[in-house]
């Protein structure tokens, strides 16, 4: 037989199987042992299993554009790596158009970029959402920085206004000295010597000679009558008013006693609802 047929038949048998290969890749690649387990284990729900099948139809056919496309699907829809999902998609894409030589495009093709731009949105918006996380734990980390700042500033002027409200205590206070119109007028009257010192530097008068002052009075020059008899200082050491930013802490501490022997004799009053010019009793050991 010659040798020529022969050898005719033989480079037609094997382009004839070239063609055949290339026209039936794809579905060559769906035959794949891998590519068909994966597909097994896709259709029972165990997605993970699935994957890892896949990847390995592409170690054993990196050109497999099949396995490209699931592997891409099921990053978008199950696993949602959206970058993953972009870049199998895409690799599908190129394999196809390595082997085709068709200007026109099928219909799987358009189902291909129609998932790689819902991909590309969904990962648009995934770093969007993580943006906009990092900015709102900034501003939340600024707002706790300056609250605690705040707390601060108040604690120490809380301190302030406790230290400066809080008057130095006395163990024998010097009495009151009197008005300068008492001194003028006792001065005035016949046979009452006129103070010829700083109050501070009189000595106390003795008890019986207390009398005799107490008949000294000023008088009201419109109505003719005696002026009201002013408050002893034993009455006045009785009440406290209270002044403006003052607590039950510091007016016991200012009397030398505990807040709660303040409070039994002031039971109508609310420690925490005190208020400026109120009248606050004192006990009877603080004479």
């Amino acid at each position: 037989m010659p040798r020529w047929p022969l050898i005719g038949c033989l480079i037609a048998a094997l382009l004839g199987a070239g063609c055949d290969r290339l026209t039936k890749g794809e579905d060559d690649e769906r035959h794949e042992a891998n590519f068909l387990n994966a597909i097994n284990l896709q259709t029972q729900g165990r997605d993970d299993e699935a994957l890892k099948a896949f990847n390995r139809a592409l170690e054993a056919n990196p050109q497999s554009a099949s396995a490209h496309r699931e592997i891409g699907q099921l990053c978008l829809d199950k696993k949602r790596d959206y970058a993953l999902a972009v870049f199998h998609l895409r690799r599908h894409q190129q394999i196809k158009a390595s082997r085709s030589s068709k200007t026109t495009k099928d219909p799987g093709d358009y189902a291909v970029e129609q998932q790689i731009k819902q991909a590309q949105i969904l990962l648009a918006a995934e770093f969007t959402d993580q943006i906009g996380q990092q900015q709102n734990q900034s501003k939340i980390d600024e707002l706790k920085r300056r609250n605690a700042e705040l707390e601060t500033t108040v604690t120490r002027l809380n301190q302030q206004i406790a230290l400066r409200g809080a008057p130095v205590v006395v163990a024998n206070p010097a009495p009151p000295p009197p008005s300068p119109q008492v001194q003028t007028q006792a001065a005035a009257r016949p046979g009452v010597p006129a103070a010829a010192g700083p109050v501070k530097d009189l000595a106390p008068a003795p008890v019986a000679a207390a009398a005799p002052a107490a008949v000294v009075r000023p008088t009201d020059t419109k109505t003719g009558s005696p002026a009201p008899k002013p408050a002893s200082r034993a009455s006045a050491a009785r009440t406290h008013v209270v002044k403006a930013g003052e607590i039950p802490t510091a007016i016991a501490r200012r009397y030398g006693i505990s807040v709660q022997e303040l409070m039994a004799v002031n039971k109508g009053i609310d420690p925490r609802r005190m208020r400026a010019g109120q009248t606050l009793n004192l006990p009877e050991k603080v004479r």
